[in-house]
């Protein structure tokens, strides 16, 4: 809403970041195009290796969402306990992913492809987002990354 809102007010292009979900809307800065470093959270913030990918769009890109979902982040009980909870067990999420990027057409899109994707087994994540229009990128807690960019939007 906020980037459609500067959108509508005349910006060129604009990138909304709420939590890490982001929204943009419109043209980069100086025309390039836009890009956005994809952070692995099992790393340190300075660790020279934290970002796993930088994600591209390409010049004419209008509107997309980028959403990461993830276990690693507020965390409690020494670590233990996470925030995300599976509704259908009132439980925390067991999966082996710990963390999910979803890039889709809107933000609201992609931050709930990501959390759903984060409840599900690794391989029952990448058998559902790969028919759908999305990037998906899964982050297994052993490293093990997959890509699904069969409609890859960037």
């Amino acid at each position: 809403m906020i980037a459609d809102e500067l959108w509508s007010a005349g910006a060129q292009g604009v990138l909304v970041n709420l939590g890490g979900d982001i929204s943009i809307v419109g043209t980069a800065p100086a025309g390039a195009p836009w890009s956005i470093g994809l952070e692995d959270e099992r790393r340190d913030v300075d660790a020279p290796d934290r970002v796993l990918r930088v994600l591209e769009f390409p010049l004419g890109t209008e509107r997309i969402g980028i959403a990461t979902s993830t276990t690693l982040k507020r965390r409690w009980a020494q670590g233990r306990r996470h925030h995300v909870i599976d509704p259908r067990t009132g439980t925390m999420s067991t999966s082996d992913l710990v963390q999910v990027t979803i890039v889709a057409g809107t933000a609201w899109e992609a931050e709930t492809l990501a959390t759903t994707a984060l409840l599900m087994s690794s391989s029952e994540a990448a058998a559902w987002i790969h028919p759908l229009d999305v990037t998906g990128i899964l982050l297994t807690a052993d490293g093990d990354l997959q890509t699904d960019e069969e409609h890859a939007r960037g």
